[in-house]
């Protein structure tokens, strides 16, 4: 079934020519296409099509437009209102505002919808000319356009309630749910799943950005299983929908993933283009900038959110006291944790940096994020861009198991990982650690689990784990999926995207939007029936 019609004219010519950038920060291209290649009709062509839809993907999965969802999952927080940050930080939480004239937040809803469609229509249209391909090409072409096609419907799906599945050359289309898109992305990468396993030459895994970096089959297999798992995982708004997911089959992704005992690889990571920026981690980038001095002396551009800290130290509070400056100086103390991530990971600052009090007092943190920190250059040869690490794997598979009543497996998993004894491998030092900020990749925080803690006492495990270990080694959204599938998010906290205005304009429908106090509770809206915020009042009670 072709996908053609996936993006207007306007909107493609517009992306591809697009560059965005603001204050800090790189530049971003949005969009990237071969040179002189408009359609796949040609062998060359087709892989050089492929080859440009594999960039534009993974360079998505980091893109800087993903602030928007760290701020929604309370991972920084800001009172600047470039791109719409204070509009997605506020606290009551406010309605996603995605109408097409809204220019300063509507790229945070366009971009994800616009690229990921793109690169679905590159590998549909691929997989349309396989013909231009001999029988030894044909395995690797097949394998390498459905984990193309299967990643991009798989992250429209975690994104967004719903999306226009075009069912010809023309103008129809269907409206399609999340669930069912998901449901899409899954059958595409059992079909790179069966393709991998079963050949017999062996293909590699390659035309991926960074150069260097080059796979095999039995890469691709660890690459593929990791990403249906976390797909899977992430297709619930609600901890009601999460325990209706396939908890059997993530653990059978993941049983297959990177990380595992016989795995090739204990981290999926490609090298940097450093070239003004073209391939690079440019969400890690924005979200690690220091403003107003050094490391030491300045404030965050957008800096770690309270629940970072009270994850850490249980006395900490959860929002800003009322006060907010007092007598020239700031009301809160550092935080106390035997947690070392705590010291290791953080700075404390009396910094004010870009903060307007004015605005919200609530939203202020005295705190910048030191691990990853790269002195406001993340677009430099040498920092490999992470996408899923052994970490991750870990908590995917302890997660599974909990949700499968089979909590004293999953603790036996957590006391290895960086919950309890272990690091995270990311097989490179991070700027940080070769410019002496800190002095290793990952620390242990130490905790021990006995198989007896509560639902809510791992569920506040794997919310430390996922906000501060997992932080920026995963791409867009990670904390922000996990924390609507256990009902963490704050109440009113959209928990999934709608249509960008603009193209729901194009279909001639009706604008809608998520979020916001008068939606509280409804879908894509929610709840905060388990808000981090009062998660550990239910532990302790």
């Amino acid at each position: 079934m072709s996908t053609k019609r996936l993006v207007s004219p306007f909107l493609f010519f517009f992306l591809i020519i697009s560059i965005y950038s603001c204050g800090v920060g790189p530049t971003e291209s949005v969009l990237f296409e071969p040179d002189g290649v408009t359609q796949c009709d040609t062998k060359t062509n087709c892989i050089d099509f492929l080859e440009a839809g594999y960039l534009t993907l993974f360079q998505t999965i980091v893109s800087s437009y993903g602030v928007n969802m760290h701020l929604l999952s309370d991972q920084v927080t800001s009172t600047n209102n470039v791109r719409g940050f204070y509009t997605a930080a506020q606290e009551p939480r406010e309605q996603i505002n995605n109408n097409s004239f809204n220019g300063r937040e509507a790229t945070n809803y366009e971009l994800f919808f616009n690229n990921f469609q793109q690169t679905t229509a590159i590998a549909n249209e691929v997989l349309d000319n396989l013909a231009f391909f001999n029988e030894t090409e044909l395995t690797g072409i097949r394998a390498k356009a459905y984990f193309l096609r299967g990643i991009s419907r798989g992250y429209l799906g975690l994104i967004y309630d719903k999306t226009p599945y075009y069912t010809d050359e023309g103008e129809n289309y269907t409206l399609v749910s999340y669930s069912a898109m998901i449901d899409s992305s899954l059958a595409d990468l059992d079909k790179v799943l069966l393709i991998a396993s079963s050949t017999a030459s062996g293909f590699s895994f390659d035309g991926l950005p960074g150069g260097s970096s080059q796979f095999d089959e039995g890469d691709l297999i660890e690459i593929t299983s990791s990403f249906a798992a976390r797909i899977l995982a992430g297709k619930a708004r609600t901890f009601d929908e999460a325990t209706q997911t396939d908890w059997e089959r993530v653990l059978e992704y993941i049983n297959n993933g990177i990380g595992q005992d016989g795995a090739n690889l204990d981290v999926f990571s490609l090298s940097t283009i450093s070239s003004n920026g073209f391939f690079s981690n440019q969400l890690a980038d924005w979200l690690n900038q220091i403003v107003e001095g050094n490391l030491e002396t300045g404030a965050g551009y957008l800096p770690p959110d309270l629940k970072i800290i009270h994850l850490l130290d249980e006395d900490y509070p959860t929002e800003y006291p009322e006060e907010g400056i007092s007598s020239g100086g700031l009301v809160l103390e550092p935080g106390m944790s035997d947690d070392p991530r705590l010291e290791s990971y953080y700075n404390n600052t009396q910094n004010v940096g870009y903060f307007r009090f004015e605005r919200n007092n609530a939203l202020f943190s005295n705190y910048v994020n030191k691990r990853m920190h790269a002195d406001n250059q993340w677009d430099q040869a040498g920092n490999d861009i992470i996408f899923f690490t052994n970490s991750e794997s870990k908590y995917l598979k302890a997660e599974a198991l909990i949700m499968l009543n089979r909590t004293n497996e999953a603790v036996l998993i957590l006391n290895e990982s960086p919950a309890g004894t272990g690091t995270t491998f990311l097989g490179f030092s991070l700027p940080a650690v070769r410019k002496e900020y800190i002095s290793q990749n990952s620390f242990a925080g130490g905790y021990e689990f006995t198989g007896d803690e509560s639902l809510a006492e791992m569920q506040l495990t794997l919310l430390r784990e996922y906000s501060i270990e997992l932080d920026f080694l995963g791409g867009i959204g990670l904390p922000w999926f996990f924390m609507r599938r256990h009902d963490l998010l704050q109440e009113g906290t959209p928990t999934m995207y709608p249509i960008p205005g603009i193209e729901l304009e194009l279909l001639e429908l009706s604008n809608y939007s998520f979020g916001g106090e008068q939606r509280i509770g409804q879908p894509g809206t929610a709840s905060g029936a388990n808000s981090w915020k009062t998660l550990r009042d239910r532990i302790s009670n």
